[in-house]
């Protein structure tokens, strides 16, 4: 049929085809393609002459276009003889597709470069008209089931019709996934009847994930069961071969299909589009046999915007198993129940792959907690800090060097982890003073942590564990000094200010710094406090963290600032050495993460 066309086509490449051609073309269609006996008496003759007519000026435009530049074919289609507002109207989504929410990271690792499922697609799916949304859903739902069954002739076929009539408000696929979810639906040979309570809940799906809208993402999906898709027809109703590289609408999606693999580095969906049923057989007369191609790079006409699948509980980590495993051992990690450790291995495992791609995620012994347990566990709540003097930064000083007082023997104190204790404000305003005294002395001064997580706050000495402050502590440091450690050793947890007898060490002052500058030149002269948003590093292993990386610039975690470089400060934390960089952190240089909102230094 198409060769008839191309035939006419050849005749008219220098001029436009002639209203006597473009008949001769329409009649052919009508007999070879809708089946039709001339002559034509059916009502709606001129109706679709005149759409055919236009159609047709589309395609000689097309296909004579110099130099062709699309990568895909238009020709006759069962849609050939309708305008393209009837075929929006008959086929297309009416409806806007609501956002989906936050999709969670698939492992990208070892993705093959080929990957189909089409042994699984239905031929001739029943057409679901301007429901392409439940087709894509239910058909997402039937591979899930069958991709487990051997035989293809026991693969099961559900009841589209039945989310068309019972999701009555249904967008886009994923409200169909989660009527399923919660109600099964039935198989299609037994629903001959509206019907909105399953007969059956053997086809429930246990869970639907979404995919992030990203290349690698879609890839990742597929290795599990073909997914849902939505995405851009409005100029494809004469589509008949090849892959859509252009020519898609800018934040258009009006169409779902089942998207049921790639290959060369193109999506192949499934669609039900141009089916007719002649002489009691059925025919596809829309793309190859219904199918669509789309490039996954050039123009992917929003083929990665809406994408969900069913899965079982979990179904996406179970290759992580034995990963957490090793992790369990690395850190040391022993949970009070089975079901403790079916949680944290959910959060580590979701951790992995929804953080695969960023540069300074790794594992940590906190990664099999949830953002929110970090913070309350480990984190100080918002606070700001309360200097009376501020250190003057000189213009004509420059402090441009590479600094890392690591380098000088003894002047750095050795990371501590701060453990359930949220000291860091303590740790870093401890560690400071001993750095200047070391400094000072040339000895290997160790001061007590301990007294100043109990003495700080003298309203509530119990809560230095809970809550501290670095302006309470640099006050009560700068008015009392600290005992050696020896003196008054570190248990762990917050208790009553002790009173312990012996001298103790003091600074002169502390100085708040407020400008790059004023940090750089402090640095220069000894290490300085420096409090920060760490909200997002529970998993900080490795690279530098920027100000995207951060949760912001509100602080919440202190660390002694050691060293800079032209790229980054380095900074000492106090979740021990298996955290970060053997327990510093790399924050990129300049006022980032809320660093100078919070620096401090003796002087």
């Amino acid at each position: 049929m198409r060769l008839i066309l191309l035939a006419i086509l050849c005749l008219t490449l220098s001029a436009e085809p002639s209203p006597a051609v473009i008949h001769e073309s329409w009649v052919h269609y009508e007999i070879e393609v809708k089946g039709k006996v001339w002559p034509f008496l059916d009502p709606d003759t001129n109706s679709t002459e005149l759409a055919y007519t236009e159609n047709f000026k589309l395609l000689d435009t097309f296909i004579n276009q110099d130099p062709k530049v699309a990568e895909y074919d238009l020709g006759q289609t069962l849609y050939s003889d309708i305008s393209a507002a009837d075929f929006k109207t008959k086929y297309l989504l009416k409806d806007t597709i609501p956002a989906y929410g936050v999709a969670r990271g698939l492992s990208t690792l070892e993705i093959p470069p080929e990957k189909t499922w089409e042994t699984l697609m239905e031929k001739n799916a029943p057409d679901a008209g301007a429901h392409s949304w439940a087709f894509s859903a239910v058909a997402s739902v039937e591979a899930y089931f069958n991709r487990n069954i051997p035989n293809p002739a026991n693969y099961i076929r559900l009841a589209t019709q039945q989310i068309i009539d019972c999701v009555t408000d249904g967008k886009s696929p994923l409200d169909a996934l989660q009527w399923i979810k919660t109600n099964g639906i039935d198989l299609r040979s037994t629903y001959t009847v509206k019907n909105c309570v399953p007969s059956t809940q053997q086809y429930k799906i246990e869970d639907i994930r979404l995919v992030k809208a990203d290349k690698e993402q879609l890839k990742a999906a597929l290795q599990f069961t073909p997914v849902t898709v939505c995405f851009d027809l409005t100029k494809f109703q004469q589509y008949t071969n090849g892959v859509i590289n252009q020519d898609c609408i800018d934040g258009t999606v009006n169409y779902c299909g089942l998207l049921l693999g790639y290959e060369n580095d193109e999506w192949i969906i499934q669609t039900t589009l141009g089916q007719i049923v002649k002489d009691m057989k059925k025919y596809t007369y829309w793309g190859v046999e219904g199918l669509v191609r789309f490039h996954a790079d050039v123009a992917h006409c929003g083929v990665q915007k809406y994408v969900a699948f069913p899965m079982k509980t979990n179904e996406d980590i179970q290759s992580l198993k034995d990963d957490f495993q090793e992790y369990k051992q690395q850190f040391s990690k022993v949970y009070g129940t089975q079901e403790e450790e079916d949680k944290r291995f959910q959060i580590w495992a979701y951790a992995q792959m929804d953080n695969s791609g960023l540069h300074y995620f790794g594992s940590t012994q906190y990664t099999d907690l949830t953002e929110a347990e970090f913070k309350q566990k480990y984190l100080i709540t918002d606070f700001t800090l309360q200097l009376e003097k501020t250190f003057i930064s000189d213009a004509n000083l420059t402090a441009d060097e590479d600094i890392d007082w690591r380098v000088n023997n003894n002047i750095v104190s050795e990371v501590f982890d701060q453990g359930d204790c949220i000291s860091s404000w303590a740790i870093s305003s401890k560690n400071c003073l001993e750095s200047y005294f070391r400094q000072q002395t040339s000895k290997n001064v160790k001061l007590s942590l301990q007294q100043v997580i109990d003495c700080s706050d003298s309203l509530d000495p119990l809560k230095g564990c809970q809550n501290g402050i670095p302006t309470d502590a640099l006050k009560y440091i700068k008015s009392n000094g600290l005992h050696w450690e020896s003196k008054y050793p570190y248990t762990g947890k917050a208790q009553a200010c002790a009173q312990v007898k012996g001298d103790q060490l003091r600074p002169t002052n502390y100085y708040k710094l407020n400008s790059v500058d004023a940090l750089s030149q402090a640095l220069k002269q000894r290490p300085a406090v420096v409090c920060f948003n760490a909200s997002k590093l529970q998993s900080y292993t490795k690279g530098v963290i920027t100000a995207q990386d951060c949760g912001g610039n509100t602080n919440n975690y202190c660390g002694l600032l050691v060293g800079k470089t032209s790229e980054y400060w380095i900074i000492q934390g106090s979740f021990g050495k298996t955290w970060g960089q053997d327990g510093y952190v790399h924050i990129a240089y300049g006022d980032n993460c809320g660093i100078i909102s919070s620096a401090s230094t003796i002087i």
